[in-house]
């Protein structure tokens, strides 16, 4: 957020996180690939002003208790070509499926179902 977002997301998102209205959480790594960038396989489908977003992500910390996630999603087709899009957890067609914790375990947790979320550009 405070990299990647321009000053007017940032000075709309930071103050609410500080106060604890807003938790962010992260949704990066997709089934069945590896680490890092390059791993990154979720692809928005553009639409007018919109993106449309099906697919799934692991491991998400805090799945259950943020308000909205920073998705990682692939724009392009070299290995860096990822971008973050900020989606509200709360919206009726995002559903985290499960949630597993295993203390002996530290990268167990939720698992995030997207299914035809759409959010505006």
């Amino acid at each position: 957020m405070l990299e990647a977002a321009s000053a007017q997301q940032r000075n709309a998102i930071l103050p609410a996180v500080a106060r604890g209205e807003i938790i962010l959480s992260v949704a990066i790594t997709d089934p069945n690939t590896s680490w890092g960038p390059q791993a990154v396989t979720l692809r928005p489908q553009r639409l007018g002003d919109r993106f449309r977003l099906d697919g799934t992500k692991l491991f998400v910390s805090d799945a259950t208790a943020a308000t909205h996630l920073i998705v990682a999603v692939r724009t392009g087709d070299g290995p860096a070509d990822v971008s973050l899009l900020m989606v509200d957890a709360r919206s009726m067609r995002f559903e985290t499926l499960s949630y597993a914790w295993d203390e002996t375990n530290p990268l167990s947790g939720a698992t995030a179902s997207i299914t035809d979320l759409s959010i505006h550009q």
